[in-house]
């Protein structure tokens, strides 16, 4: 038999979910990431008030709500930003098959203007004659996460070593 606890944490993580999916269809200006943590912050203090009336342990109840809620922006985020499901998607809407022109078109050039558009609004970078500079914010980033990149030895990872050649997707975007 599953722990009361348990139960609780259940109850609440699906709290959690029920109430991103309710604030993404209301609140389409938020950043999905804030809905994301408003929500599981007002899920955790209405666990935390739901463990002092009931009395049960909330650490047991709050191990299941982080584990169900870091799982859940996970399974989120992935499908929120993959650019390999877009691939995939977008295939599926043509009937299982997609051109390569068809690709740079409804995919690589609409999701690398959309990402340049944000750094340049994060001041990333600047465009001075059709080039793209960083910023001074733009190095610190950079340099931040190169560090990470390698500490986590992510350079040499298949998908993210493909930024150091040239790409049949990529090639003559103008």
């Amino acid at each position: 038999m599953m722990s009361q606890p348990f139960l609780w944490g259940l109850g609440f993580s699906f709290l959690h979910f029920l109430s991103v999916v309710v604030a993404m269809k209301c609140l389409k200006k938020i950043a999905p990431v804030l809905v994301h943590a408003g929500s599981a912050l007002f899920s955790l203090i209405l666990l935390c008030i739901a463990s002092a009336m009931f009395k049960f342990e909330l650490w047991k109840a709050f191990s299941i709500l982080a584990f169900c809620t870091s799982s859940y922006l996970f399974l989120f985020g992935t499908i929120y930003k993959s650019l390999t499901l877009r691939i995939l998607c977008e295939a599926q809407l043509r009937g299982g098959t997609i051109s390569i022109d068809e690709l740079r078109t409804t995919v690589t050039i609409p999701t690398f203007a959309a990402r340049m558009t944000l750094l340049e609004k994060m001041e990333r970078v600047s465009v001075e004659n059709e080039h793209y500079s960083l910023t001074k914010k733009g190095k610190s980033t950079a340099i931040f996460f190169t560090t990470l990149r390698k500490f986590f030895d992510v350079d040499t990872k298949a998908i993210y070593d493909s930024c150091k050649s040239r790409h049949v997707l990529t090639e003559n975007i103008k």
